[in-house]
Parts: C-alpha cells; sequence; structure tokens
C-alpha cells in the first residue's frame, strides 16, 4: 500500500453542520474503498480561482491515507460525480518506515529516522513577483507570503497573528508566479524549507535566512489579468544566478551580479 495525500475543495453553499457531515461522509467513502486514513485536516475557506458549479469560493479539506494505487481511481471517479466536491488533487507521499522494536534486537544499532522536508501553505501574496533568468535562460522569482492566524484567549478576546514567509519558485512556476500572483491573491504553495546562510560584508558576520523552495503552486483567488490554471510541479534549482529578465531577447546580454547571500548550488540567488 501506497500513503496518499488528497486535497478537496469543497462547496459552500451547505451551513457549517453539513459541510462538517459531508467531510465525515467522504472519510468513510476512503475507508470503504479499502482506505486507512492517518490524518483529516479542515483548512480555512478560500476564493477560487474560477467560478465551479454556479459557486466562487470553497472549503478546503487535507486527508491523509494508505491505500492501493486502484483505489485512488476509484475514489477519484466516485468523487466526480459528487456534488458537494468543486476539485480534487491527489499526491503520493513518501511511505512510513516500520518502527524497529529496541528489546527484539538491543545489540543492533537503531535506524536512523526518517527526515521529512514538505511545507504546506496557503496565504496572501505580499507584492508583485519579478521574475528573473538565469544566463541559460531558467526562470525564478521570489514570493512574498502572507500567512493570517486568528484565535481566541481565554477571556473571549479575539487576536489574528500574521506570519510573512519567502517563496522561491524555479522553471514554469516562477513564469506563472510572475504572470498571475498578483499583491494580494491568496495561493497554495506545497514546498521544503531551506536555509540560506552568507556573510554580512559591512559587519563581517555570518546571518542566515529560512525560506521556502516550492515544488507546486496553485491559484486561488478572483482572477488577475487572464486565467491560468493550477501550476505544475517546480523545476529544481538552476546553478547559475538569475539575471534581469530583457524584452528584446530571451536571454540577457549582461549577466546579473547576486549579491551575497549563497544557493544551493555553487552561485548564488539575487534576493
Amino acid at each position: 500500500m501506497n500513503r496518499y495525500e488528497a486535497l478537496l475543495a469543497l462547496n459552500t453553499k451547505g451551513k457549517e453542520e453539513t459541510i462538517k457531515d459531508t467531510i465525515e461522509r467522504l472519510e468513510k467513502v476512503l475507508q470503504n474503498e479499502g482506505a486507512r486514513i492517518e490524518q483529516v485536516q479542515r483548512l480555512e475557506k478560500r476564493e477560487l480561482a474560477y467560478e465551479s458549479q454556479h459557486t466562487k469560493s470553497a472549503y478546503f479539506v487535507n486527508y491523509i491515507f494508505e491505500a492501493a494505487p486502484t483505489v485512488i481511481e476509484k475514489v477519484r471517479a466516485k468523487f466526480k460525480l459528487d456534488n458537494d466536491i468543486l476539485l480534487q488533487n491527489y499526491m503520493q507521499l513518501p511511505a512510513k518506515k516500520a518502527a524497529v522494536a529496541a528489546a527484539a534486537e538491543p545489540q543492533q544499532t537503531p535506524n536512523p529516522m526518517a527526515n521529512v522536508n514538505k511545507v504546506i501553505l496557503i496565504g496572501n501574496v505580499t507584492r508583485d513577483p519579478e521574475v528573473k533568468f538565469t544566463s541559460k535562460g531558467s526562470a525564478v522569482a521570489d514570493l512574498g507570503l502572507a500567512i493570517n492566524r486568528n484565535y481566541t484567549l481565554d477571556n473571549g478576546e479575539k487576536r489574528e497573528e500574521t506570519t510573512f514567509v519567502d517563496v522561491e519558485l524555479w522553471g514554469r512556476l516562477a513564469e506563472i508566479a510572475g504572470e498571475y500572483a498578483k499583491k494580494g491573491r491568496p495561493v497554495y504553495i506545497e514546498g521544503r524549507l531551506r536555509m540560506d546562510t552568507w556573510d554580512d560584508k559591512a559587519s563581517g558576520q555570518k546571518r542566515s535566512r529560512m525560506k521556502v523552495v516550492g515544488e507546486n503552486l496553485q491559484l486561488l483567488g478572483a482572477r488577475t489579468g487572464g486565467d491560468a490554471p493550477s501550476g505544475p510541479r517546480g523545476d529544481h534549482e538552476g546553478g547559475e544566478a538569475p539575471a534581469p529578465r530583457r524584452a528584446a531577447s530571451p536571454a540577457p546580454s549582461r549577466p546579473y551580479t547576486p549579491p551575497a547571500a549563497p544557493h544551493d548550488n555553487d552561485d548564488d540567488i539575487p534576493f
């Protein structure tokens, strides 16, 4: 059996109780087809990039489960006929490693724990992204994301906090973000964390910054500057520093000089 993640957009025409019942009903459909549910996470209500079934908003819910590959096609076909589901997206996850009991073989060194570096974000774009190109023509864009969290204190007072995250996109994802992910638009991002470190030339001190490298992009919200489908999987980072985009030619004739912040590969990223 494989591990999967299913992201579903549910119709918002029903009441709050109806949405809860729908989430439980879809969970039972997965179980009846042989899926073993690990986690069910309800996300925020969001605007859709385009109208679906005469509605422009949806509740997003995330299911993580184990199932045989044939189950996915059966579930996809059933959910396609379900009027409560506007959109569905599936992704295969890394398999869980079975735990080894220490008492069974005390003389052996236990296997190291599996590492997972995965980030899922939904937030609003804080600025229009600028697309740049490496000397080999690979597109790269730096996307600012604001993620709001609402919560209530013990005394009933409502609070809101905002977290700002930098997201780096490559290839076709960068081009889609530059054209459609304008300031204020909500987007869905899947990716991984990366720590950038460099030496500050002014102070001589080491600096570091955590950012997200986006591997999947989906446009939510209202259309801006035309319609676009959900973004494809992101390309891997290029090995050269990006240069500013020129309208007259596909690749810049004058190389861009990057700042001191290092990149995963040998060259630096100009953000």
